[in-house]
């Protein structure tokens, strides 16, 4: 049987953290964010995907008008949306 060995490449991550398929992941759960959001009350959102120097980066927005601020602004619905990442003890 022949040995397999696996050489940990940084310029290999770094490709695949920027594949047009991560950033699409990155956008699915961005848009899960903003519509989690909007049925807060808050809205609406706009979510876009940038790859930056090592990885893909989402982002969620509001609209850029006043009315959209000042609903999140209110009712905090963004923050409010995103999962906790807290351990449950037990």
């Amino acid at each position: 049987m022949a040995k397999n060995w696996f050489h940990h490449s940084e310029r290999g991550y770094r490709e695949v953290m920027r594949d047009y398929h991560t950033r699409q992941e990155c956008l699915g759960v961005a848009q899960h964010l903003a519509i989690g959001a909007e049925a807060r009350g808050g809205g609406p959102y706009v979510c876009d995907v940038i790859p930056g120097l090592n990885r893909a980066h989402a982002r969620v927005t509001t609209e850029r008008y006043w009315k959209a601020f000042k609903a999140e602004q209110k009712t905090k619905a963004l923050s409010r949306s995103i999962p906790s990442q807290r351990r449950k003890r037990g």
